[in-house]
């Protein structure tokens, strides 16, 4: 049973990781989430969860490795799921979380990547920090 078992993980992760390999067929490429979106996009959606009553469905935290979670959902206090979607709240949100400043970077809206789930009206929102400590 233990052979099948690890015959079928080899083959997951050959079927898995061959879109991923380099061309010369060496190492994978790493697959790295882009922390980034341009400001106009950022901006429109922004504006549109605004307008259209959005509701928070996700905050991610992309980049923190010291600061606990809980931490940073405590100083995201008017962010949190479950609430409007108010770029207001988000920019006071920020400055909070920037008060970390022994254990991270500051935090500005070029930091948050926001994705709208438009039927259900939600907004999910990766915010990405960069730690003073590697």
């Amino acid at each position: 049973m233990l052979n099948f078992t690890a015959t079928v993980l080899v083959y997951l992760s050959i079927v898995l990781l061959s879109p991923h390999l380099s061309p010369q067929g060496g190492a994978p490429k790493i697959l790295a989430f882009q922390c980034s979106q341009s400001a106009t996009t950022r901006e429109h959606l922004m504006r549109e969860a605004e307008k259209k009553r959005y509701t928070i469905r996700r905050v991610e935290f992309n980049g923190q490795t010291y600061t606990r979670d809980e931490t940073l959902r405590s100083r995201m206090r008017y962010m949190q799921e479950g609430e409007l979607f108010s770029r207001r709240k988000l920019v006071t949100s920020l400055r909070s979380v920037s008060r970390l400043k022994s254990e991270i970077y500051p935090v500005r809206l070029g930091d948050v990547v926001i994705q709208l789930n438009r039927p259900e009206q939600l907004v999910d929102m990766i915010i990405c920090f960069k730690p003073k400590r590697l």
